[in-house]
């Protein structure tokens, strides 16, 4: 009877999950473009990674590269572009069915119809996809259903103008498309293009902003998205260029210059945290709070010499420091020389003759012997450091490097210190 349980449930689940099984396909040499343009839009929310991508049939949305929603779609393509119309089907989600054997919920594609939402394709150049209203897609699609009648005497545009939401107001700033078939800039300051009725930035990642530009300060460009109120901020960093709505084309950073240029901001103060493990081996290992801004670090830290590899000690320990340094900054890191210096203190056993150690009953006497007792030892370390720090661009990086200098203690002879540092850590 058990067993007869056991494979009900699990048919169950089996039929729960294929039911709604959305039926993904190999995507089409279009739809492959239009997952390309896709993938360059970057679409966050609250620090959360959304994707968005067409495969056959069915359209799959990803949330953190974990499923979330899918559905089917329709795609109405005109000589210009198209209309793409998607609906959503399914919602990954826990259904609250449990597998007898595991005792764990069953996570499976869950029928959830949703609302219709519609977007417009530009082939370009540059290419782009914004959303739309449905008044707008509908009047588009008419456009190009009459196109392929033959009733419109001439070629239109796939679809009007589509109506675009504030960049900060949904998850893919719609006023932000792709610039993927926008030529790279020379490295002049300025060139010409056709005028516009609006500014237009591209950004390094290859996405351009639809923008009426306030000011341009020596570290950030100030713009207001067409049709909103609101007040964006870029880095100038991140921009390549400006095509302002005069047909003047403003060179911000040429594509040269974006890959020698550091990662880290010379004008702007990092504060980081990091965790050395490699401690173990020698010194101990230490938690590290740093301060950099341009070819200067500081750094204030935490250490726990006691947990060494070679500690002698008896007793949990710990330690406390500070380093400054200069730094190379590169493309990629840079390399780091300065100086350390730290105070730890410890339990140590030491053994000593004590002449009164015992007493003799018998004949009224003290016996002499040797007695080993605690006592706490304070150090303190003088060392150069040096290594190189990769950075990654989204903050994390990782430290390599040695110290070594010297260690006076208030117990031990002065002697030779060295620790080995390898760490990882983030920079805000």
């Amino acid at each position: 009877m058990k067993k007869l349980y056991i494979l009900t449930s699990l048919l169950i689940a089996l039929a729960v999950s294929a039911n709604a099984q959305p039926k993904f396909g190999v995507p089409t040499a279009f739809q492959k473009t239009i997952n390309d343009l896709l993938s360059k839009i970057p679409i966050n929310i609250a620090g959360n990674s959304i994707k968005l991508s067409f495969e056959g049939d069915t359209w799959r949305g990803q949330l953190n590269g974990q499923d979330l929603l899918a559905g089917v779609f329709k795609i109405d393509e005109g000589p210009d572009g198209a209309i793409i119309t998607i609906k959503q089907s399914f919602l990954y989600a826990d259904t609250g069915k449990k597998v007898p054997i595991t005792g764990k919920p069953i996570a499976a594609w869950v029928d959830t119809p949703g609302p219709e939402l519609f977007f417009e394709y530009k082939k370009g150049p540059p290419m782009s996809i914004l959303p739309t209203s449905q008044e707008a897609a509908t009047a588009a699609i008419a456009a190009i259903a009459a196109i392929k009648s033959g009733a419109a005497a001439a070629p239109a545009a796939a679809a009007p103008k589509t109506q675009t939401a504030a960049p900060s107001a949904t998850a893919a700033a719609p006023t932000q498309t792709s610039a993927a078939a926008t030529p790279a800039l020379p490295a002049a300051q300025a060139a010409t293009a056709q005028p516009s009725d609006h500014d237009t930035l591209v950004m390094v990642s290859g996405v351009t902003i639809d923008a009426d530009i306030q000011e341009i300060t020596p570290t950030q460009i100030k713009y207001k998205s067409p049709g909103y109120t609101g007040l964006y901020i870029v880095n100038k960093k991140d921009v390549l260029s400006i095509n302002h709505k005069s047909g003047v084309v403003e060179v911000i950073n040429t594509p040269e210059n974006i890959a020698n240029k550091p990662r880290l901001d010379p004008s702007k103060l990092y504060v980081g945290f990091s965790l050395e493990p490699s401690g173990f081996i020698s010194g101990g290992p230490s938690v590290t709070l740093e301060f950099s801004k341009g070819t200067f670090n500081s750094s204030v830290h935490a250490s726990f010499p006691t947990l060494a590899l070679n500690s002698t000690a008896s007793g949990f320990g710990f330690g406390a420091g500070a380093g400054l340094s200069y730094y190379w900054s590169g493309p990629i890191g840079g390399f780091f020389v300065g100086g350390v210096i730290e105070w730890n203190m410890f339990p140590y056993p030491y053994t000593v003759y004590n002449p009164y150690a015992k007493y003799n009953t018998a004949s009224d006497t003290f016996v002499g012997d040797n007695v080993t007792e605690d006592t706490f030892s304070h150090s303190f370390i003088l060392a150069l450091q040096g290594g190189y720090r990769f950075v990654l661009k989204n903050g994390f990086y990782f430290r390599t490097g040695i110290a070594a200098g010297m260690t006076f203690s208030t117990f031990f002879p002065s002697a030779f210190y060295y620790k080995p540092d390898i760490a990882t850590g983030y920079l805000f």
